[in-house]
């Protein structure tokens, strides 16, 4: 939640010829989402509303109609990241209209073992696999000199100990 996405797709109006890029927000993530509006359709999706006053301005996107299946990317080590693929839209709280309104994607994450069973079975030895974190390097010299620092005081104490 709070993730920067990027969101490809049909500009308004729905024009096949006319896509574009723009940025959002992750705003929420539903574990085992249905709703009988969309169909027999269910799984882990992410929601990010639509607020271009608040939000990115003329760079806002949501799903237009006729995006479905199109991609949602987040930048993880400079690089794009396929993190959804478009669902939905709504409008309002709860389906309510005048509320706030915003789209849902499919979390891809949540399907890495359906997906690299599915590429398999096509005979491709390619995988898809989730991007981790990893720390920073000062963070692991930080805890490297702590531990070194420990095991240091630690040796005395016994050493110490043992001459007494």
């Amino acid at each position: 939640i709070g993730q920067e996405i990027f969101v490809w797709g049909l500009d308004d109006g729905g024009d096949q010829a006319s896509q574009r890029l723009g940025r959002n927000q992750i705003t929420g993530l539903l574990d085992e989402f249905s709703a009988p509006a969309l169909g027999a359709s269910q799984g882990d999706v992410f929601i990010y509303d639509y607020d271009p006053a608040g939000g990115f301005g003329d760079d806002e996107a949501r799903v237009e109609g006729g995006d479905s299946g199109a991609p949602s990317f987040v930048i993880a080590g400079g690089v794009p990241a396929l993190v959804g693929i478009h669902w939905f839209r709504y409008e309002g709280a709860d389906g309510l209209p005048g509320g706030p309104e915003g789209s849902g994607d499919t979390f891809v994450p949540s399907f890495i073992d359906e997906l690299n069973a599915a590429i398999s079975s096509l005979g491709s030895s390619e995988t898809v696999f989730t991007v981790t974190a990893v720390p920073e390097p000062s963070s692991l010299w930080l805890v490297a000199l702590a531990g070194v620092r420990i095991c240091t005081r630690r040796r005395r104490c016994i050493s110490d100990a043992v001459r007494r």
